[in-house]
């Protein structure tokens, strides 16, 4: 279960939200599992012209933790791609 957010503003088209990433790794021997909360935002424009017509009706990013989740002392995040498709 990600638990994942979604706001949207109709008035601008901007989207953000969050959703949980979880991993599973060894710390000391022993197996540990952690949840990482990982924002994200982008825009949607479900008006667009029919060039554009197979692409997503929602495009942005999210920012997830780059870095080994047992070692605290820095914190590297990577730009990933978000899409939102229409049902």
């Amino acid at each position: 279960n990600s638990q994942a957010t979604l706001s949207f503003a109709a008035k601008t088209g901007l989207f953000k939200g969050k959703f949980n990433l979880y991993y599973d790794y060894e710390l000391n021997g022993k197996p540990t599992h952690k949840a990482v909360s990982v924002p994200y935002a982008g825009i949607m424009t479900p008006v667009r012209s029919e060039a554009f017509a197979d692409r997503p009706a929602g495009q942005g990013h999210c920012l997830v933790p780059d870095n080994d989740p047992s070692v605290s002392a820095y914190k590297l995040k990577r730009s990933l791609p978000v899409v939102l498709e229409a049902e």
